[in-house]
């Protein structure tokens, strides 16, 4: 009796495995379906438009100019993950859309980003607001009021690019930034390197990291505040400062010149500052 009940256990046990192999290899199979680039759409924009509102994930994106009479924005992405494009109150509007079942989610991971690159008529525009949370961003010669810019994951790359108000957030990646004008600025990571080269503030510049280098070549601005917990802060200012400089473990090298004030802090790093026009 003993035996037989044995045998029905082992029976019932093998058959939940070998179900459980199949249901494994559908799903799987579903999986890798759902989240392959098998999609590309294009989408010709002939309303006019002033801001740019973007909501992604795991999409590397480019904004350029270009010398064209109407926006275009290209996709390519997923047959369940894709993007809506619209334009509506003078704003183009794009967004991501998610029709993945449960399991094809389950994995928690992507085998490719998706990517979309948005080419622009050369024009101003007023403001741009991008959050994004794995994909890395690429925006060049851009004309704004304000810019405002999150990604979770990913590096930010800005170049020739004018902007009244510019707020630009990395969690866990890099900002490079170059011949960009502002008047204030805010610069933010908490995991990754600040690096920024012909960068003009007219009033305030901001920048903070919690473990990473702050570097920066021919930068200036009326007020300068650069603070990181774990990294080194070094670069050249065109005009003279008035520096307060702090660092728990470091060396600290900066000019003994007067002027506007700038303010860099370490807790464990270098600072290393020359003024190009001392």
């Amino acid at each position: 009796m003993k035996k037989g009940v044995a045998i029905i256990i082992l029976i019932g046990v093998i058959i939940s495995i070998v179900g459980a192999i199949i249901l494994g290899i559908a799903i799987s199979k579903d999986y890798f379906k759902a989240n392959q680039l098998t999609v590309n759409n294009s989408y010709d924009l002939t309303e006019d438009f002033e801001d740019i509102d973007i909501d992604i994930s795991i999409t590397n994106l480019e904004i350029k100019i270009a010398n064209v009479d109407k926006c275009n924005v290209t996709c390519v992405e997923k047959e369940k993950q894709y993007h809506e494009v619209k334009v509506e109150n003078k704003t183009l509007i794009i967004n991501k859309i998610d029709k993945r079942k449960w399991y094809e989610k389950f994995f928690m991971f992507d085998i490719e980003r998706m990517k979309i690159v948005i080419t622009l008529p050369n024009k101003d525009y007023k403001n741009l607001n991008l959050k994004t949370s794995t994909g890395d961003t690429i925006i060049t010669d851009l004309i704004l009021n304000n810019i405002n810019l999150e990604a979770s994951t990913g590096n930010i790359n800005l170049e020739n690019i004018k902007s009244a108000d510019a707020y630009i957030e990395a969690s866990t990646g890099d900002l490079n930034l170059k011949n960009i004008t502002s008047t204030n600025v805010e610069l933010k990571t908490s995991t990754g390197n600040i690096n920024f080269k012909d960068y003009i503030i007219e009033n305030t510049l901001k920048a903070s990291a919690s473990t990473g280098n702050i570097t920066f070549e021919k930068i200036d601005a009326k007020d300068i505040n650069i603070s990181t917990s774990t990294g080194n802060i070094s670069g050249s200012i065109i005009t003279p400062k008035t520096f307060t400089t702090n660092t728990s473990t470091g060396d600290i090298k900066v000019p003994n010149t007067t002027g506007n004030p700038c303010k860099l802090s370490t807790s464990t790093g270098n600072i290393i500052i020359t003024v190009i026009n001392e």
